[in-house]
Order: C-alpha cells, then structure tokens, then sequence
C-alpha cells in the first residue's frame, strides 16, 4: 500500500520534469534558423542530432537523387575510423532508424559540431530541467504549508467549554463569554505553519531561466532591482552572454563553411547560413514571463 500511495507524487514529479525539460528543449531546437539547406535536409532534426549527441553529418549521395530529391541527407554518426592528428574522425558511419547507413570520411561528407568542447547541450538541459523541479516543488510544499491548521490543547475537563470557545471564536465575534473556570492559560498552541517564501522563489527560478538564456547565447538580461536598471549593467551581461554564445554560434559556422566549399560551390547550390531566429528571440520574455528583461536581436551569422 506505502508504494501505491507514493505513485501519485512520483507521477507529479515525472510530469513536472519533462514539462520544463520539453519547454527548455524547444527553446534551444527554434534557435537557429538555417538558409540553404536542400530540401530533404529537415532543420529540426539537424538540431536534434547537434544538440543530443553533439555532432551531425551532412552527405551526398547521387543514388538517391531523383526528380524530387537531390541526394543529401543528415544524420548522427558512430565513429569506425582511426583519429586524424587534430582527434578528429576520419572515417564514420550514418545512424539511422533505417537500413540507410552509409560510411562516410572528411573528403565526402561534412562533420559538424554543436560546440568547440564537441559535446551536447542535453545534459545541460537535464540539470536545467532538474533544477526547476526542484524549485516548484519547494514552492508548491510551500504554498501549501499556508493553510496549515494551528494545533490547540486542552483539558477534558473544559472540553464542552473549549469547543464553544473556538466555535465563537472562529466566527469572529467582538465578544466571547466565558466561565471563570475556563482557563485561558490552560489551552496550549502549536503554530506548524511555515514562513511564506514562495515569492522569493519564484524569483529564484526567473534567474535560472535567465541562465539558462545566457547559457544558450540569448541576450537576456533579468534583474530583481526595482528601480531603473542602468544601461552599464544590461551591456555588461550582453557581453557575457555574447561570450557564451560563441562556441555554438561558431561551431555552426563552420558546418556552413564547409557546407559551401564541398558542395555548394562546385555545383552550384545557395550559400547555406544561420541565424538567430528573430521573432523567437522577441517572444522568450513572454512566453516565460521573465520581467525586467531585455532582448537584443538579430543576425548573428548570415554568409551573404
């Protein structure tokens, strides 16, 4: 039975995790809005392997082209070469849920990476995710803990005479009469409620969403100061945030250098390029209500 009744409360932790773990993953799949990419190239997916795994590969392959497709493809790779000296793979295999899993090297394929360190963003947002959980739940214990009962004793012997007392008294009246025998000094108290602390918590989980921006490279500046907020302060966290951002944003870029130096150049393809997505970055303020907020937008990286 003590395990039965333990399930509900791990279902709501369950659910509470991946609500912010979706949320926190969205946010960093619609950063990036890609321009050139062929058709058969889904961004989503492309996104997914760069921010799960860390890595993604994008190839060419003239079997597969026909009226409708051109031949490329992107995927996740499984290492099954040695390492150049830069420990860089040279030779890796295509994963995929089908039978398509081609090997590819450095000299017909382009190998990216979501970062300079070569690891994904998942884990991050794991802790991310885990962190708000925890938060919430203090709160909603918290919150809770405000309509917490005050414990009151008293003899038996007045116990006709204490239950008048509390029922005049819950009802607010001006006036309460008592019996001389009655006691007061005789009824005992026990306040378990608990300081209200929500408030100071909810502000506790806009700043770790506002790291969790920062993190990402999104100019995102939260502040729990109530007077104006001096322009110094916000450009300081822009170049912190700008800081942050480099890694991702340059790691894409080289995706697109090589991109166009293998394949767009010689055959004739559009540039391929990435971006900041500019109407997602004017919605992240609203979206999770992080007050005091100020979003910078606009192109980070766009190869002309």
């Amino acid at each position: 039975m003590s395990f039965i009744s333990f399930q509900p409360d791990i279902a709501k932790t369950n659910y509470l995790f991946w609500h912010y773990y979706n949320r926190l993953l969205n946010i960093a799949l619609s950063m990036f809005t890609w321009d050139g990419l062929p058709a058969e190239i889904d961004p989503r997916y492309l996104e997914i392997c760069l921010i799960e795994q860390g890595a993604v590969a994008i190839g060419y392959d003239p079997m597969l082209a026909d009226d409708l497709h051109s031949g490329f493809f992107c995927g996740r790779i499984a290492q099954s070469g040695p390492l150049n000296i830069y420990q860089t793979p040279t030779k890796y295999e295509l994963v995929t849920v089908t039978e398509f899993h081609p090997t590819l090297t450095a000299d017909d394929s382009v190998l990216g990476y979501n970062n300079f360190t070569r690891t994904p963003d998942i884990y991050d947002i794991f802790m991310y995710a885990q962190r708000l959980v925890n938060i919430m739940e203090t709160i909603d214990t918290n919150v809770f803990a405000q309509k917490t009962p005050v414990i009151l004793s008293a003899s038996d012997k007045f116990r006709l005479s204490f239950v008048n007392f509390m029922d005049k008294f819950s009802r607010n009246l001006p006036f309460i009469q008592i019996d001389k025998k009655f006691k007061l000094d005789d009824i005992k108290t026990l306040n378990v409620s608990a300081p209200y602390v929500a408030d100071k918590l909810t502000t506790l989980k806009k700043e770790l969403i506002s790291e969790y921006f920062n993190f990402l490279g999104i100019d995102n500046f939260f502040s729990t100061k109530t007077e104006r907020t001096v322009t110094g302060e916000v450009d300081s966290n822009s170049v912190s945030v700008r800081a942050e951002g480099q890694s991702r944003l340059k790691a894409r870029q080289q995706i697109c250098d090589k991109y166009n130096i293998m394949f767009a150049e010689p055959m004739g393809l559009e540039k391929l390029s990435v971006h900041y997505s500019d109407d997602f970055i004017r919605s992240i303020d609203r979206d999770f209500s992080v007050n005091g907020g100020v979003v910078k937008n606009g192109s980070l990286y766009n190869e002309s």
